[in-house]
């Protein structure tokens, strides 16, 4: 559900939806270009000079801006862009010495009902650069500082025009994570080749920790394992953070889409780096504690969630060891503690 609001300035809710870019578009803020509640959010020693200076502003801009004249709106979803026609607005405004006036949204909402709100360019040119220029000039006219020729706002409407460009290339490199499962799926059948291969050659575990006293062939298939591990992880981790990032709705329907590859994954890779967390001598043992992935303990958990309670088939899962991601850590530290017992009972 949209919230509908005029200036929203709590930094909690500020931080929070920068944080998760989906909840952007549940805020509509609305804004007239007389109201000077504006100028206490921001400075009025700002100003608006040609570089367009600003000191450090508490209020951080979110959602949508719906910013009103007498006459017509336009709306702006580029939060450094609308500080800056914030600030334009503040020079510009004939109240700014008169105190608070009182404006009635509810009758600038309704003068604008029935109005076709300036927001792009859908009816310009083909031609890309104009549609841009347009689609800038346009709201801008709109809101009453379109007009104004100086330098300052041409600087201004550059910085738009940067800064549009900028969000178009954003908004196309979303976080999206089935753009990249495709590639990962490919790494996933490289490891899997790999396990099968090394059945007969002391396991899939064996055969990555102590390939560097074999050949180099199994050395190169090592490098390439270390390649495609890597490749995985970032994916995986970056993918994790994003999506506890994300709504509680939005984040259940991640569940259903992904966390099957979720677990291949984990189950796949995370043998990998237990193997190289005890290969290196400064670590003190005890993975599951001192050196497993918060990403893993994610996942693990996210399909612990999703399993229905009291499922029938848990115990026969739980018959094939590799069910268990830290299976491998289990045995090291077996390994382990029946090493620092023998060498007890030696020096006794």
């Amino acid at each position: 559900m949209a919230q509908l609001s005029h200036l929203l300035a709590f930094f909690g809710l500020q931080q929070a939806i920068s944080e998760r870019p989906s909840w952007n578009s549940s805020f509509l803020h609305v804004v007239s270009n007389q109201d000077p509640i504006r100028r206490v959010l921001i400075s009025p020693t700002n100003g608006f000079a040609g570089s367009i200076p600003r000191q450090t502003c508490i209020y951080k801009p979110f959602g949508t801006f719906l910013i009103c004249s007498d006459s017509d709106c336009s709306c702006f979803e580029e939060p450094e862009s609308v500080l800056d026609l914030m600030m334009v607005m503040n020079s510009n405004s004939q109240n700014q010495d008169n105190g608070f006036l009182i404006f009635d949204y509810g009758q600038i909402l309704e003068r604008f009902k029935h109005k076709v709100i300036c927001k792009g360019t859908s009816q310009l040119s083909d031609f890309r650069v104009i549609q841009l220029q347009a689609g800038i000039n346009l709201p801008l006219e709109a809101i009453g500082i379109g007009g104004q020729h100086t330098s300052n706002m041409s600087f201004l409407r550059n910085k738009m025009e940067r800064r549009v460009e900028a969000s178009f290339i954003k908004k196309r490199n979303a976080f999206d994570p089935g753009k990249k499962l495709n590639k990962m799926k490919e790494a996933m059948a490289y490891l899997e080749w790999y396990k099968k291969v090394t059945l007969n050659e002391g396991g899939y575990y064996d055969s990555f920790k102590f390939s560097g006293s074999r050949s180099k062939d199994e050395v190169k298939s090592r490098e390439e394992i270390v390649k495609h591990h890597r490749a995985l992880t970032k994916y995986w981790k970056t993918t994790v953070d994003e999506v506890e990032k994300l709504p509680q709705k939005e984040e259940a329907a991640f569940r259903t889409r992904w966390l099957y590859a979720g677990t291949n994954y984990r189950r796949m890779v995370e043998p990998l780096d237990i193997a190289e967390y005890y290969m290196k001598s400064g670590n003190r043992g005890d993975y599951v504690n001192l050196g497993r992935s918060e990403h893993y303990k994610q996942l693990e958990k996210w399909m612990i969630e999703d399993r229905p309670s009291g499922s029938g088939n848990n115990r026969r899962k739980a018959v094939s060891l590799t069910e268990d991601s830290c299976f491998w850590a289990y045995v090291e530290e077996a390994i382990i503690s029946s090493k620092r017992l023998r060498e007890g009972s030696s020096e006794e």
